[in-house]
């Protein structure tokens, strides 16, 4: 990914207590939230958005809780 140059991040997720972002070679790795039921851990179920702008080569991400709550 480094060596292509054009990568700005990763997203991975499953049903983990993970939900992530650190930066690495200028690369985000992020990692989503717990989705789904039946799973361990403590956090509350959400999901992470990813928010591509056409013609910029950036991206923005949070993450949004099942109750509507907002993480940044």
């Amino acid at each position: 990914m480094v060596e292509m140059g054009d990568v700005m991040g990763t997203f991975v997720g499953h049903d983990h207590d993970n939900d992530y972002c650190g930066t690495l070679h200028d690369i985000r790795l992020c990692f989503g939230r717990v989705t789904g039921y039946n799973t361990y851990g403590n956090l509350p179920r959400g999901a992470r958005v990813i928010r591509l702008e056409e013609g910029r080569h950036s991206f923005d991400t949070w993450q949004r809780l099942e109750d509507g709550g907002i993480l940044r």
